[in-house]
C-alpha cells in the first residue's frame, strides 16, 4: 500500500517529497521504496503497544524502554535504506490531562468522568496517566535516544497556546476576534503546574539537536 500511494503521488507531482507516514507499526521496508524520500514514525504509548511488557519491570519503565527500542528500530531501518527519518509526533498522557484525553480516531474522552487531575473519582481505581516527573523523565530519555540515533527531526505533540493567538493571513498578522483563548487539547497538551519543567526538557534537547 505504501508503495502504491507513494508511486501515485510521485506520478502527479514528481517534485513532491513523500514520507512513509507510518504510525503504530514498524514498516522496515517503507524507507527502501524509491518514491519515498524520508521515513517517519510516531510514539504514543497510550495508543499503541510497541513491545511486550517485561513482568519484572513497573509499567512506567516498560513504557520508557519500549519507546527507546521503537526509536532505535526505526533509526536502523532508515540507515539501512540510507534515508533520513523523523519522529513526527510523540507524547504521553499525564494524570492532569487524562480527563481531556481522546484517543486517535475517536470522539470520546474515556476518563472524562473518572478523575480530576490525579484524584480518582472511583474508589480503588488508580488514576490514569503518568505523573509530570515521569513524563519529563520519559521525554528526556526519548529525546536523547532520538539524538543519539541520528533522527533528522523530532516533534513533540502537542503545542498549546493559553492565550489569544494572532492569525497570520496574506495581509499580515491579525488579532483573533472570535476565540475561547485556549487551544483545544486531546490530552497531550503541555499546560498546568508542570509546564515549565517539561518545556525545559524539550528546550535542552533542542539545543543539543541544533546548537547553532
Amino acid at each position: 500500500m505504501a508503495r502504491k500511494i507513494a508511486t501515485h503521488i510521485s506520478s502527479i507531482d514528481p517534485n513532491h517529497l513523500v514520507s512513509s507516514g507510518t504510525q503504530g507499526f514498524l514498516c522496515a521496508d517503507c524507507p527502501k521504496i524509491a518514491q519515498i524520500g524520508f521515513g517517519s514514525f510516531q510514539l504514543f504509548p497510550d495508543q499503541n503497544q510497541y513491545a511486550p511488557d517485561d513482568p519484572n519491570l513497573p509499567a512506567f519503565n516498560n513504557t520508557v524502554q519500549a519507546g527507546l527500542q521503537w526509536i532505535r528500530m526505526h533509526s536502523q531501518s532508515s540507515q539501512t535504506a540510507n534515508k533520513p527519518i523523523i519522529m513526527s509526533g510523540f507524547g504521553l498522557v499525564t494524570q492532569e490531562s487524562a480527563p481531556s484525553f481522546v484517543p486517535f480516531n475517536s470522539t470520546v474522552a474515556p476518563f472524562a468522568n473518572d478523575q480530576i487531575g490525579n484524584v480518582t473519582l472511583n474508589p480503588g481505581v488508580a488514576p490514569y496517566g503518568v505523573t509530570d516527573p515521569q513524563r519529563n523523565d520519559a521525554y528526556m530519555q526519548w529525546l536523547q535516544q532520538g539524538i543519539a540515533s541520528g533522527l533528522a527531526g523530532i516533534i513533540q505533540y502537542q503545542a498549546r497556546s493559553p492565550f489569544h493567538a494572532p492569525t497570520i493571513t496574506e495581509n499580515g498578522i491579525e488579532p483573533v476576534q472570535n476565540s475561547t483563548g485556549v487551544s483545544p487539547s486531546d490530552g497531550y497538551s503541555i499546560v498546568g503546574v508542570g509546564q515549565e519543567s517539561v518545556q525545559n526538557v524539550i528546550q535542552q534537547a533542542a539545543q543539543q539537536f541544533a546548537p547553532n
